[in-house]
């Protein structure tokens, strides 16, 4: 549970949440799956592409 309040801190509850209820369908409670699984459904709004330059 702590991973979850961490998260919450960066990704908001309501994606944590999300991601908890998606873990809890599959059973996926090992370290790490919950980061993963809010990772996995997180939009992204920002894309590159290969040939951009670097910072």
């Amino acid at each position: 549970m702590a991973e979850a309040v961490t998260l919450a801190k960066i990704a908001g509850t309501a994606a944590v949440a999300r991601a908890l209820g998606t873990a809890a369908l599959h059973g996926r409670f090992v370290h790490c799956d919950l980061a993963s699984i809010l990772n996995a459904t997180t939009s992204r709004t920002t894309t590159h592409a290969a040939n951009e330059p670097g910072p």
